[in-house]
């Protein structure tokens, strides 16, 4: 590797004599950019591609060992999120050999389907995935190809990046491999496939300065190219990348002189116009999905609550994790430090004792090297927006940059975890601590004894850093979907998930894009608002159900969504039905246990004589051996959303639709409705196609019950629609009925049934068939 010039070093450990400012030559003051040059020449591609990565993932496999052994047949660490990412990329893989859309599945979250968009983008692991997939073939051994190649990469860009500031290779192979092996990027590697490809945002970042510096076609072209290839890397990069570049801008117009300031700004803004040109087009394509899914009513935007679930911590940043060598030996646990503790949900910041030391080392010489008021500028503000958008101490809340931001930039809340920009905050530090490291040991002059000493902070690193990743067991699908869809290729599978969360569902999910089948299961990211409106919130097989104590302890009377008093069977056949679900398919347990809780056992009894196929894995039963409901049985469909205020309760958008099952077309029905209008009075009609059942009136305030007059429908499965006059969106978020939802809508239903209506002597009453709560 190159060396740093001796400076006329005499044999021996000497430190160089740096000119003071007494002494050195009096100049002009020239533009900061120019006077902080980086100090080497940059590596060349061909030697960091084919020399430096391979490297670096030698040594992540070194250090994260026996995370790559069986790779065909394991996921390192506990099985998660890596289900979700094989699913994308075999989608987009399908999607683009077979030259179908990929922004829609009509296969998972059935009948509904999900969109893309609500999953991570995955571009670039999917377009890796591609490529390799042919040739490796096992879909887990490809996943263990990019989960090490995300750590090369990190550390390549990182090198890269270091040597062209400090132009010493080996210091600068000192922060790539600091910046693979940080807490960050080991916590990441444990399920987020996407976020382990941090180094190309090192990779941005110096095309970046190059073009600031000297703006040109041909810089700000690769530049923009590496700004998709960043985005494309993870979307949460497309955020934290702007925020390092901006910086730099900054920090380049405060250090020049002010007469010549104006015309540089000038000339800059209007390349950072055509940077955005450049890359706005690419942004819209890369992002296609995510717009898609938001235009049709897909996506459930995060909550500021859940942006406020998320910081990193002082301590974080300072002490090594439980799992750590060093972490083991700590005397006491620095988050019950108030001063030091983070977010409720605090991911691991640490950055190792190496580069923690160096760090120092480089603060309190107050060491000089190219650009270092950007570099420790960029560190603070990175760190402090780690934090998160507040810090609560005692009564009082402090809100912090992030909450600035919060507030003052339009959608900056979709990132929802600003506490992962601490990746950023690993590759910064790095690069600082190189630089630290390059003063200390160029107080010798023998090349072999720098050498030696960059090596041993290298090893320092790999020991205090390296974590071992227990590679897990994947569970192969069971063998019941096979066998179903011969029978029926289009088959429809309502899947209860097993016990255990994880994999759970995003097991399931991954299982789809090899049987092909269509499921009822959602695992995307992003909620699939229309999913959980129509589909979740009804469904009497829904796992939150199915760990209620309570469940099917009186299976003739239970309470499902808006249906109270309904009887299990008829309400389960009344769901399977209107949405078209073939078979049930109820998961057990992976653990390899027995003994199945009370609720399931109570879920096998009741439907025993539905049962059609059993294995070890699975049991199936088939809805149509049930009995149709004996009395009417209501059912929530489309234009229902979920309202939270005080007591949960249902919005109705402008049409909204219930399906009615009626076993006797000779028994008149009435259906009863407890609402209240959104801010305005409504006109609400209840219709049967064409045909007028009835017609309410309902005003803001408190909800009001109205009773249909008696009416009879065909018997069997039918569609009623409640149509209103009009609608509106909330103004503010006092008038939300949920803090996602925007949405315009009709009324606040607070109960819904049908009902038979019996004669008696005094002329017709209501017998109560199925309500609300």
């Amino acid at each position: 590797m190159n060396e740093p010039a001796s400076h006329g070093t005499k044999p021996g450990r000497s430190r160089p004599r740096r000119p003071s400012e007494a002494t050195a030559p009096v100049r002009a003051r020239v533009p900061v950019e120019e006077a902080d040059s980086p100090a080497g020449r940059p590596p060349g591609w061909c030697f960091t591609a084919f020399v430096v990565t391979p490297l670096y993932a030698a040594c992540a496999a070194a250090a994260t060992y026996p995370s790559i052994t069986n790779p065909s047949s394991t996921v390192p660490a506990l099985p998660g999120d890596q289900f979700q990412h094989l699913w994308v990329m075999r989608w987009w893989a399908d999607c683009l050999l077979e030259g179908r859309s990929p922004l829609f599945n009509p296969a998972i979250d059935y009948p509904v389907g999900a969109p893309l968009g609500n999953f991570s983008p995955m571009h670039l692991q999917s377009l890796l995935y591609l490529v390799l997939s042919p040739w490796v073939g096992n879909d887990f051994a490809v996943y263990r190809v990019l989960w090490l190649l995300g750590f090369a990469m990190t550390g390549a860009g990182t090198f890269a990046l270091a040597a062209r500031v400090s132009g010493d290779r080996w210091c600068a192979a000192f922060a790539g491999l600091a910046a693979m092996l940080s807490c960050p990027m080991i916590v990441r590697s444990w399920g987020h496939l996407e976020l382990m490809y941090v180094g190309t945002f090192p990779m941005f970042l110096a095309s970046w300065i190059l073009f600031v510096r000297r703006p040109g076609w041909g810089r700000m072209l690769a530049t923009a190219g590496l700004y998709l290839l960043m985005t494309m890397s993870a979307a949460y990069f497309a955020v934290f990348g702007v925020i390092p570049a901006l910086l730099y801008l900054g920090w380049s117009a405060i250090g020049r002189e002010k007469a010549g300031r104006r015309a540089w700004l000038v000339l800059r803004a209007r390349w950072m116009m055509r940077f955005a040109t450049a890359v706005v087009p690419g942004m819209l394509v890369l992002f296609a999905p995510q717009l898609w899914a938001r235009a049709n009513g897909f996506t459930q935007p995060w909550s500021r609550s859940e942006f406020d679930r998320f910081g990193a911590s002082l301590s974080g940043y300072l002490f090594p994790e439980e799992f750590h060598r060093l972490g083991r030996f700590l005397p006491f646990d620095p988050e019950r430090i108030p001063s030091l503790a983070g977010g409720p949900q605090d991911g691991g910041s640490y950055l190792g004792v190496a580069t923690l030391a160096l760090l120092i080392y480089a603060a309190a010489r107050r060491l000089r090297f190219p650009m270092a008021s950007y570099w420790w500028a960029t560190l603070a503000v990175l760190v402090v927006l780690s934090f998160g958008p507040y810090r609560q101490f005692g009564a009082y809340r402090v809100e912090l940059p992030a909450g600035w931001l919060l507030k003052a930039v339009p959608g900056f809340g979709l990132i929802r975890d600003i506490h992962r920009i601490n990746l950023f905050v690993a590759v910064v530090a790095a690069i600082i601590a190189a630089e630290g490291l390059r003063d200390l040991i160029s107080g010798f002059s023998r090349a072999w004894v720098r050498r030696g000493l960059a090596a041993g902070a290298m090893g320092v690193v790999l020991v205090d850093l390296g974590v071992p990743v227990t590679p897990v067991p994947v569970i192969e699908p069971p063998g019941c979907y096979a066998a179903l869809l011969r029978q029926k290729p289009d088959a429809a599978f309502l899947e209860v998930e097993p016990p255990e969360p994880l994999p759970g569902k995003l097991a399931l999910g991954y299982w789809q894009s090899l049987h092909g089948g269509k499921t009822s299961v959602t695992f995307s990211g992003l909620v699939n608002s229309e999913y959980s409106d129509r589909i979740a919130l009804s469904s009497p097989l829904s796992l939150g159900r199915l760990e209620s104590p309570d469940f099917l302890i009186d299976p003739e009377s239970g309470c499902y969504d808006f249906v109270s008093r309904a009887a299990f069977r008829d309400y389960l056949w009344m769901f399977t039905r209107a949405h078209g679900y073939d078979y049930i398919v109820v998961h057990k347990s992976r653990a390899g246990s027995a003994v199945e809780s009370p609720p399931r056992l109570r879920l096998r009894q009741e439907l025993s004589d539905a049962k059609t196929h059993e294995d070890g894995a699975t049991t199936v039963y088939d809805p149509s051996r049930l009995d149709p409901p004996s009395k009417p049985t209501l059912l929530l469909t489309e234009g229902w959303r979920v309202a939270l205020r005080g007591m949960l309760a249902r919005t109705a958008e402008r049409t909204a639709r219930v399906a009615v099952y009626n076993p006797d077309p000779e028994q008149p029905l009435t259906l009863a409705l407890r609402a209240s209008a959104f801010r305005r009075r409504r006109v609400v009609r209840l219709m049967d196609g064409p045909r007028e059942l009835a017609r309410w009136e309902y005003r803001p305030g408190d909800p009001v019950s109205q009773l249909a007059p008696p009416f009879t429908i065909p018997g069997g499965l039918r569609v009623l629609t409640l149509e209103s006059d009009g609608d509106r969106a909330p103004r503010s978020p006092d008038e939300r009925p949920a803090e996602w939802d925007d949405e315009p809508f009709s009324l606040y239903v607070h109960e819904i049934a049908v009902a038979t209506v019996i004669p008696d002597r005094d002329g017709e009453s209501s017998e109560p068939g199925q309500g609300g709560r």
